[in-house]
């Protein structure tokens, strides 16, 4: 007679019942859950902003935004597409502020010092306008594609969460 194997480590557990336990107010169900997908979620943030930090920060508030809204998750969707969504939205806003802030300071009075400044700021909104133009999408997913096919050929020696750890600082 076989006994039924209960999932012992959190990678184990099936994400409907991370769900259920995370809506019951486990904690630990949630950093399971955060440990799952934070590398799929950084590496979605990091190509859209081209920037660590930003990235970082992008993830974090996605965060926040799924904890408070994992009620409304319907499961229409794979959780894992739901979360990147909601990162994709995240660093698009964080784009649409740092362009919105270019904007502010080409319209403001520079000084000598400042124009090479607002030169390099103009010149890093075209940069951002350019990867958001269709050539520059498919270009940037090629290379994400490669980039991660490389990545997974890597030994185990190199974990992914020391990967992510070490471009975090």
């Amino acid at each position: 007679m076989q006994t039924a194997r209960r999932p012992n480590r959190s990678t184990d557990i099936p994400e409907l019942e991370l769900l259920d336990r995370i809506k019951s107010g486990d904690r630990t169900a949630f950093v399971a859950l955060m440990r799952r997908h934070n590398q799929k979620l950084y590496r979605t943030a990091r190509s859209v902003l081209r920037d660590d930090a930003e990235a970082e920060d992008a993830v974090q508030e996605a965060w926040i935004i799924a904890y408070r809204s994992l009620a409304s998750f319907r499961g229409d969707a794979k959780l894992s597409t739901w979360l990147v969504r909601i990162v994709v939205n995240e660093s698009i806003g964080r784009l649409r502020k740092r362009k919105r802030d270019a904007e502010v300071i080409r319209l403001g009075h520079a000084d000598d010092r400042n124009e090479q400044t607002l030169e390099t700021t103009m010149d890093e909104t075209r940069v951002v306008q350019t990867e958001a133009q269709p050539e520059g999408m498919a270009l940037r997913g090629e290379m994400r594609n490669l980039l991660e096919a490389k990545i997974d050929l890597l030994p185990e020696i190199f974990p992914p969460s020391s990967c992510c750890a070490r471009s975090r600082r």
